[in-house]
């Protein structure tokens, strides 16, 4: 094993370093205004739903990262980056597990052990415990570990280094069939160290845009009745819920006010506030102490931020009421800070005013008292339902049910998330039927079956637009291959490249002494480009027009320098371990993309953030 991860040296580092750092930093979710869905899942990954808060804790670190290199805030834009951004690396961490958990893949405390013995996490190797004169030192490393007195501190580390290894491990498990054989290595040889000069003629996408007749609606219908299937949906139901949110009753907020009081009591008498966070609060900032940094105005929720810019520092407030719970909070500095003025035809800088906070966080969560209330509340609704008609029964309870969009078995719910009992029954009974209750992970649910789509297609008219857009570029890449074509003919015909771009009036360029690894300018890398380019034999050979992004290219080979088998004999050793190397990442690539296709991925972030910013 340390043999295959001693090659990985540096993506292990990185790795590592990755998720070290994001795991070390605790997010509370500084946001406190973002609005939430009345479902906790973010999305659902082959079945395996995702909590938003999991979901948060990624997105959170990567907008610290983000915020912390600007002296501004993140525009709306960016924010949708990073949430894609934290999307996929989320996408990847639960593939990864889910293998995981199918190859059983275990780790060794001896293994944990050496790979934390020869490799440190950066975040160790820069903690002041273990280094000397500023540099890190090994010895004192070495002996930290050995060091029974340090166990406590070990076992947390390696919770952090173990995901990783397990993925590397995995990754062993998935590439120790692969071997090569000696004509792989000589081919690889060949490829690495030849090189071309090339000539080429292209016909730029952008340059016969808006030139083609435009589709028309006839065009546009029929791709549509050609391509009908892949505008295949399901059947779908729709139907009216009642929601009995399981939310803290008054009795349950007094019961964490009274512990709130005790806290606040203790704080106050002089017991060190950071103690008492990592005792009592309920948030991830606990391991800090309660810390939250500095912020300014209008970051946190208004009672909160109401609070803290009424204290004076060191002072501890009493507790302080919002939609998370119970607040304790202390003042630890005030200061301001220069930003740039949100005018921008103001060249002066704004001055703002920032805090400095901790806090310790009691959440109010629903007593089991409360939820038998509830759930009895929702069960006298189902009956009165089946009994009165389902909007009698909502009027009766004073609540506002809610029509759900149209869903598949087995589909996403608005408000519910995925839920094949509730999908199963909606789609199984007929419509009309009301629900005896349902639960739910936040709440119990009665619904009424309201509405049944056969199965079907998309309608040609909420299809229409992206149809002529897709219409649109097929025209304008037929046109750039027919005039590549003529232009081939030419050339074919005598013409040179130079004067086929003046007399046709599209790019020509020379590119010298590239290899398979090169970016061509202008035409990229495209497997198909390099192909093309590597396939021609003689010099002054064209070759055919050939796609690419964003046009068609056409390629005249000037000249071509191969290695000697001479050479390959000089390298050949340690060409293979690089072969072999390339062949068992090219493997374990192509077996991570085929996962990534075959995941059955339901992503609600769009819905979850809409009107967040």
């Amino acid at each position: 094993m340390f043999e295959f991860l001693r090659k990985l040296i540096f993506p292990i580092i990185i790795i590592v370093l990755i998720f070290f750092t994001g795991m070390i930093v605790l997010e509370w979710g500084a946001d406190f205004t973002r609005s939430r869905s009345t479902s906790n899942v973010i999305g659902v990954i082959n079945g395996e739903e995702i909590p938003w808060q999991t979901f948060e804790r990624v997105y959170n670190r990567l907008i610290r990262e983000e915020q912390d290199k600007l002296d501004y805030d993140l525009p709306t834009s960016r924010l949708a980056e990073l949430r894609d951004q934290a999307w996929q690396e989320m996408l990847v961490d639960y593939l990864m597990n889910q293998q995981i958990k199918k190859y059983d893949i275990t780790v060794t405390s001896e293994e944990l052990f050496g790979f934390l013995r020869a490799y440190p996490p950066q975040m160790l190797q820069t903690a002041q415990q273990f280094q000397t004169d500023g540099k890190f030192d090994p010895q004192k490393y070495a002996a930290a570990m050995i060091n029974p007195d340090n166990a406590p501190f070990w076992a947390s580390v390696e919770q952090y280094v173990l995901p990783d290894i397990q993925r590397f491990k995995l990754q062993q498990e998935i590439i120790s069939t692969i071997r090569i054989t000696p004509a792989e290595v000589q081919q690889a040889f060949m490829e690495d160290r030849e090189e071309v000069k090339i000539g080429y003629l292209y016909v730029p996408k952008g340059d016969l845009t808006g030139k083609q007749p435009e589709p028309t609606d006839e065009d546009a219908k029929a791709f549509y009745d050609e391509n009908l299937e892949s505008y295949a949906i399901d059947e779908q139901a729709v139907i009216r819920m009642a929601n009995f949110e399981l939310k803290p009753s008054q009795t349950d907020w007094d019961r964490e006010y009274a512990l709130a009081r005790e806290v606040y009591d203790s704080a106050v008498a002089g017991v060190d506030f950071g103690e008492l966070a990592q005792v009592w609060s309920m948030d991830g900032s606990a391991a800090n102490g309660g810390d939250l940094d500095w912020f300014e105005r209008g970051r946190m929720v208004a009672p909160f931020d109401s609070a803290v810019w009424s204290m004076e520092i060191d002072q501890i407030s009493p507790p302080v009421k919002t939609q998370f719970g119970w607040h304790i909070i202390k003042l630890l500095g005030i200061k301001t800070e220069k930003k740039p003025a949100a005018n921008a035809t103001n060249a002066k800088d704004e001055e703002v005013e920032m805090r400095h906070a901790a806090h310790i966080l009691l959440r109010v969560e629903a007593s089991q008292e409360t939820i038998d209330q509830i759930e009895r509340e929702a069960r006298d609704f189902a009956e009165i339902a089946k009994e009165k008609g389902f909007d009698e029964a909502a009027e009766e309870y004073g609540i506002t049910p809610i029509e759900s969009r149209p869903f598949t078995r087995d589909g996403y719910i608005q408000s519910i998330g995925i839920n094949p009992k509730v999908s199963d029954f909606a789609l199984d009974n007929p419509v009309g039927t009301i629900s005896d209750m349902f639960t739910g992970k936040d709440s119990y649910f009665v619904f009424k079956i309201t509405e049944h789509i056969p199965a079907g297609y998309k309608p040609f008219e909420e299809m229409k637009n992206a149809i002529m857009a897709r219409l649109r570029s097929d025209r304008v890449m037929e046109a750039a291959r027919d005039t590549a074509q003529v232009i081939h003919k030419a050339l074919e015909g005598g013409m040179s490249l130079s004067q086929a771009s003046r007399d046709f009036g599209f790019p020509y360029a020379v590119k010298d002494k590239i290899n398979r690894n090169s970016v061509i300018p202008n035409i990229g890398k495209e497997p198909l480009v390099m192909a093309t380019v590597f396939a021609l034999q003689q010099v002054d050979q064209l070759s055919q027009p050939t796609d690419f992004r964003n046009g068609v290219v056409i390629f005249k080979l000037v000249e071509k320098a191969s290695p000697t088998l001479d050479e390959f004999e000089q390298v050949r050793d340690s060409l293979e371990t690089a072969v072999l190397y390339k062949k068992q990442n090219d493997v374990f690539q192509r077996w991570f993309e085929s996962l990534m296709q075959s995941a059955k991925v339901e992503n609600y972030i769009d819905e979850f953030y809409r009107g967040s910013y």
